[in-house]
């Protein structure tokens, strides 16, 4: 039971993040930044990327 609430809460997550309804947490701001590049090999090193062709697909924002 505790699999299905916890892949709710994700499911809500992510649809708070597609709509752009995601609220600011409180917490410390992180002075380091990635580059957009290093998160795409972050990314291409997940397993996820290795076993879904639908995992990490860039959507055109244009």
């Amino acid at each position: 039971m505790q699999k299905k609430f916890d892949y709710s809460k994700a499911l809500d997550l992510l649809d708070d993040y597609d709509h752009r309804t995601l609220k600011k947490i409180d917490g410390n701001i992180d002075e380091r930044k990635i580059e957009y590049n290093e998160c795409l090999k972050v990314i291409d090193k997940l397993r996820f990327n290795q076993e879904s062709s639908l995992f990490a697909v860039e959507r055109d924002t244009r």
